[in-house]
């Protein structure tokens, strides 16, 4: 069970959220939801997708729906591939008594272990290799990891490089060495967060490598404290993930950082309603690991966590959450009244205690003003306070507009109020009459907000100075605007229209009926490729002036032309060049 803490806690206190140490933790909700991802993979379309739906819903200590149906579909699905095979193996391995071995697949995943190959292959068919129980040689793995590291350093290299070597037997110092320099590259956002390049997957990949390699050497991960907090909380900030793949390396992850035997993050959540209040005056703070587990006996006090035998655990000092203390406040020494706006003559104001209404109706015209002060109360402690909603609010009794002002505070914590009936004529719409003022006070720690009519008041203003019934309201329907668009200009009649087009085409009608007439002479023309497809080019010119006249637009016609003038310029001048050396 998780640790919670039941703290008494005064009005006046309030603790407040903020540092490093995470603040949530995977719920039963989330729980649920990242088992559905799991769950929905199947049926499985290949070895990958049952990898991750099986190992993952394993993670929770289930088995995977249908366990020899699956088995079945991992030996169709399987390819001749290292990926593949890889996947398979895992899926088989989780599923327990599974068994895909195929003849060809030693061949494939021995021949991926060499220099050359990439390190997520070479890591892939070591950890094959291993999980189908042949033979591997991990002397010649270390040393093709190491090699293909040189050629590729990137943090999900590496990654893969820690989850191969985690399993390596023999040296792997130089691995280990590589977690510090690997985490360097991490970026940070925020003070809070830290992240790979490529996300949720590569971040968790280099992560969990980093502390699985740690468990085979019985060493530390060389990754800084408050570096651990900000990975737990970039982790936990993608909680909702819906990816396959990313969810099962989240939940990998993070189930490693529960487990691990160095560095156990904790998470400190409020488990009390935020808001506290007289009727329940206490603070209740849950202390649990990442996926909310018990961390064993603690003891918890309101400056820090402190475990009786555990230095493993991480934040145990300075966790911060947030509360809201509320409390109820009275309304206490209310005047209201009417005074001059020259000041010539002292303010007529009545005390009102809350929540009586004053027992006269208070009139003031043009030329005096509306005043009222009042202050806020604790009601438990007996200090003046202010709230972040303090207002004045007139209606109309006839029409019932409402026009609302804010009081303002002064040093003595005093709320004022000062309307000058004249200067806000226009607010009134000019409107004389007699109007309902109320007080209205509320806050996000007020328990007790209320709206107080305070009197009735009856405001003149000048004469003249109404405006006309059509302009009284503003959201009033406004006249429909008609907007005709301008009729198209008169089209000249078709015979004038047919008219032009035989005149620009009579002078090619004229050459057509002369050619009849005295007949073509084109003996002289030079039949060769030049001269044919000059001609040709040519009358694709024209072709595409026509074009541009019915469809295209300038810029497609410049890059056809473009096109054209080059076969047109070569043809030409071949062309030239044998007349002139005819001639």
């Amino acid at each position: 069970m998780a640790k919670v803490l039941s703290l008494a806690c005064l009005l006046s206190v309030a603790v407040v959220a903020y540092g490093l140490i995470p603040s949530t933790y995977i719920t039963s909700s989330d729980k649920d939801r990242l088992k559905s991802v799991f769950k929905s993979a199947a049926p499985y379309a290949d070895s990958q997708s049952a990898h991750f739906s099986i190992l993952g819903l394993k993670l929770f200590g289930e088995t995977a729906p249908g366990a020899q149906d699956a088995c079945k579909t991992l030996s169709k699905i399987v390819e001749n591939k290292v990926a593949s095979i890889y996947h398979a193996s895992e899926a088989a391995k989780a599923l327990g008594s599974c068994k895909i071995s195929v003849p060809e697949f030693k061949q494939t995943l021995t021949d991926a272990i060499k220099d050359g190959s990439t390190v997520q292959d070479i890591a892939f068919a070591f950890l094959a290799l291993k999980n189908l129980g042949l033979p591997v040689d991990d002397a010649a793995v270390s040393k093709s990891l190491l090699a293909a590291l040189k050629t590729d350093d990137s943090p999900a290299s590496h990654g893969y490089a820690f989850l191969a070597a985690a399993q390596l037997k023999g040296d792997v110092s130089k691995f280990v060495d590589n977690i510090e320099d690997v985490v360097a590259q991490a970026d940070e956002v925020d003070e809070k967060y830290l992240q790979f390049d490529g996300g949720l997957y590569v971040t968790a990949l280099v992560v969990d490598g980093a502390y699985k390699l740690a468990e085979k050497t019985s060493k530390a991960p060389t990754i800084a404290q408050d570096k651990v907090l900000k990975f737990a909380n970039y982790f936990l900030s993608r909680k909702h993930v819906h990816q396959l793949k990313s969810a099962y390396y989240f939940l990998s992850v993070v189930k490693t950082l529960t487990t691990n035997k160095f560095h156990i993050p904790i998470a400190v959540s409020l488990a009390s309603p935020v808001a506290v209040t007289q009727a329940d005056p206490s603070v209740k703070v849950r202390v649990t690991d990442l996926i909310g587990g018990s961390l064993g006996d603690l003891t918890v006090t309101a400056d820090s966590a402190r475990h009786q035998a555990n230095s493993k655990l991480l934040g145990t000092a300075g966790a911060e959450v947030s509360v809201k203390v509320t409390t109820q406040v009275s309304v206490e020494n209310v005047e209201v009244g009417v005074a001059d706006k020259d000041q010539a003559t002292a303010a007529r104001t009545t005390r009102l205690v809350h929540p009586n209404k004053a027992a006269s109706i208070l009139e003031a015209d043009y030329h005096q003003k509306i005043v009222m002060k009042f202050q806020l109360k604790d009601k438990t402690g007996g200090q003046l306070m202010t709230a972040h909603q303090t207002f004045v609010r007139l209606t109309n009794q006839d029409t019932k507009q409402e026009i609302i002002f804010v009081t303002e505070s002064d040093t003595t914590l005093t709320n004022k109020f000062d309307l000058d009936v004249g200067a806000n004529a226009k607010d009134f719409g000019h409107k004389s009459g007699k109007y309902t003022m109320e007080l209205i006070v509320g806050d996000a720690v007020i328990e007790n907000p209320f709206s107080w009519t305070v009197a009735d008041v009856s405001l003149t203003f000048p004469e003249g100075g109404a405006p006309k019934k059509d302009q009284a309201n503003q959201y009033a329907k406004k006249p429909e605007i008609q907007h005709k668009f301008n009729e198209p200009e008169k089209r000249p009649p078709a015979s004038l229209s047919l008219a032009f087009t035989a005149l620009v085409l009579s002078p090619f009608l004229i050459l057509l009926v002369l050619w009849l007439r005295i007949g073509v002479n084109i003996s002289n023309f030079p039949v060769s490729v030049s001269a044919i497809g000059f001609h040709a080019c040519l009358g694709g010119v024209f072709v595409l002036y026509y074009f541009y006249w019915i469809q295209l637009n300038m810029f497609e016609t410049l890059r056809y032309l473009g096109i054209l003038a080059v076969p047109t310029f070569f043809f030409g001048n071949r062309l030239l060049s044998s007349i002139a050396s005819k001639r």
